[in-house]
């Protein structure tokens, strides 16, 4: 019997004109109208998505919303054919393993979702996780939606009104317009529309779906095909440390295997459960070693098969029973790069480099010849270094080494296994010398409305803040003096980075930001943020949104940027002291200064005459204040 398409709570709901129908007479009205008249009967079903995208059912004669509606219900699904921008059958078995035994075919699959999955908050896309939805969502809580009501929501309003839905920012409406000037030109300038084109067209274009969704770089630290570990979300990764007992019994070519120290084991248990599992969707559990049993990773010293230079290695996923051993070489202990030294050395850098490996991750250039751990595609030489990847073999000198996974790196095993809900609350990251200077790491948060406090760092320093998604947190004279020459570079130029930074992970927003004692340089992100630069001689940037800059007691800049999509707010501008600056081809003559009415009354509007865009609102100053002396260059 086919799966049942027709929601009638939903027809009811979308469609107000018809509330006071009962279901028998919804159905009737539906087949008899609804369906020809193009209207939505299910938040899981878009008929829409269903003819764009299976173009051969046209060619077939089938062009009838009432034609399409029966193909679907009974042999579509069942084809395997997509039929929403929203749900994937596929993912929704492969996310789900206990229904994958349980039910053969798609209808039924889709049938568990409609009945049991979607109140039970099972994933079914990668683009939307409707427990997360609503954790980032108190409006929606309040309002007493239910999970089909969320799903609802999200497609009817959350989309185009930019709210995050998993995680993983797969798909960001706002960003992928932006970089795509066609679609708006061709019609096609809202998230819904823009959702549906990425799905019809634009993933098969390889447009760029969102700051996140960077397919050329998360491919240079997979395998092709991808490597992975066979664990569902909250399931568990077990790993192992060889013993005396085992070591007999490794299957491995190597010899003089044996049990690492105990400081080793603990900066294993310290990176498994510190700095990975926060990032990904299941727990690590660490199971004793016997001569007959082990965990799925294991750890131990090696002679290294005798590979000349042997240090550490380990063997990839997909091949055999050795998969995810890592190999230690027992002499470095003693030496500056031994395993068990701590965070910011090299040994310890190179387990949580190991343990990537263990994971699936591979390395973003040729390091290794032949070695399919260094196979393409690759990441671009200025690109390929340890401050966006633990996974490089390029350190600039006398930097640092990371002591976390780095943006790249979180991106790009989080693309694999999906996402930890790490952090999704309000979360305050307060910095101070011991967790910023000479330090490189990245933060991964996955929702609620955060700050970072750089209030408590020194202030002989200044400061460079970039809270963008993949941005850099560093100080002035460490940002772009970072030099290395990158492995196998025939050219032998000599690239620059920062020598330490800390790095935002893509896919995290941080909303809010204190400014340190010194002079900072603050660039906001898309986010509404509220940005105060504290004391010293501060720059502020807003970035896209309406943001609140607040300068602090110093001479502070404000700079100006058009297409920002809403005014900042700047609420301590001092005539005098403080300046504007103007981006974008923007110059002062382009623009006007407005005093506003009612509760603006002291306030004046920044707006470009041409376009009418209100660049920034200054907080009690008059307009006829701003004059040519208040603006700068930087």
């Amino acid at each position: 019997m086919p799966v049942q398409l027709f929601d009638a709570n939903y027809y009811r709901a979308v469609n107000p004109d018809l509330a006071n129908l009962n279901d028998t007479q919804a159905f009737w009205h539906f087949q008899n109208y609804g369906l020809n008249e193009g209207r939505q009967f299910s938040p899981l079903v878009n008929l829409n998505f269903y003819r764009s995208n299976n173009l051969d059912l046209a060619a077939a004669g089938l062009t009838t919303n009432t034609q399409l509606f029966n193909h679907l219900q009974d042999s579509g699904i069942d084809e395997g054919r997509r039929f929403s921008p929203l749900v994937d059958l596929f993912f929704y078995r492969y996310k789900n393993p206990d229904l994958a035994a349980a039910f053969v075919s798609d209808s039924q699959l889709l049938e568990h979702l409609q009945k049991n999955g979607l109140a039970e908050g099972r994933r079914f896309s990668p683009f939307f996780d409707v427990n997360y939805y609503l954790s980032q969502n108190a409006d929606l809580v309040a309002a007493g939606l239910n999970n089909q009501q969320a799903v609802e929501h999200f497609q009817r309003f959350g989309l185009a009104e930019g709210r995050r839905a998993s995680p993983l920012v797969l798909f960001d409406p706002t960003y992928y317009l932006s970089q795509n000037p066609d679609l708006i030109a061709a019609g096609i300038n809202n998230g819904q529309t823009a959702f549906e084109h990425f799905q019809n067209y634009g993933y098969a274009e390889r447009r760029r779906s969102s700051l996140f969704f960077d397919r050329n770089s998360i491919a240079a630290l997979i395998e092709n095909p991808p490597a992975r570990w066979e664990v569902p979300e909250g399931g568990t990764l077990t790993f192992s440390f060889v013993t005396a007992a085992s070591a007999f019994n490794y299957t491995g070519p190597e010899k003089n295997v044996g049990e690492v120290s105990e400081a080793i084991k603990n900066n294993v248990r310290y990176i498994f459960y510190n700095l990975y599992a926060p990032i990904l969707p299941f727990n690590f559990v660490e199971v004793p070693e016997t001569s007959t049993h082990h965990g799925q990773i294991r750890f131990m010293f090696s002679n290294g098969d005798s590979v000349p230079g042997f240090y550490a290695y380990t063997y990839e996923l997909g091949y055999n029973d050795l998969d995810g051993d890592v190999h230690l070489n027992r002499n470095a202990e003693g030496r500056s790069d031994a395993f068990s030294s701590g965070p910011g050395s090299r040994g310890y850098a190179a387990l949580i480099h190991e343990i990537g490996h263990a994971l699936g991750l591979k390395h973003p250039g040729n390091y290794n010849g032949e070695d399919s751990e260094g196979e393409p595609p690759y990441l671009p030489y200025w690109e390929d270094h340890n401050i966006n990847t633990v996974m490089s073999y390029n350190d600039p000198s006398l930097d640092p080494f990371p002591i976390t996974p780095m943006a790249y790196d979180i991106r790009a095993i989080q693309y694999l296994y999906g996402a930890n809900n790490f952090n999704n609350t309000d979360t305050v990251y307060k910095f101070d010398s011991s967790n910023f200077l000479d330090i490189k790491k990245a933060i991964w948060d996955s929702g609620g409305v955060d700050l970072l406090d750089f209030s408590a760092l020194p202030t002989n320093e200044n400061y460079y803040f970039d809270m963008n998604e993949g941005g850099h947190l560093t100080t002035d004279s460490a940002r772009n003096n970072g030099s290395y020459f990158a492995e196998n570079d025939m050219s032998f130029t000599s690239y620059t980075t920062d020598r330490y930074a800390t790095a935002i992970a893509y896919g995290t927003i941080i909303e809010n930001a204190i400014g340190s004692q010194g002079n900072d340089y603050i660039i906001g992100n898309p986010a509404s943020n509220w940005i105060g630069g504290n004391a010293g001689y501060d720059i502020l940037i807003g970035g896209a949104g309406g943001d609140t800059l607040v300068g602090g007691g110093d001479a502070d800049t404000f700079v100006l940027t058009p297409g920002g999509g809403a005014a900042d707010t700047i609420i301590d501008f001092t005539d005098g002291q403080d300046r504007l600056s103007l981006q974008g081809g923007l110059t002062l003559n382009s623009l006007n200064f407005t005093q506003g009415t009612g509760v603006n009354a002291n306030n004046t509007f920044v707006q470009i005459a041409s376009s009418g865009e209100i660049l920034a609102v200054l907080v009690g100053i008059p307009a006829n204040a701003i004059a040519a002396a208040d603006f700068t260059s930087i």
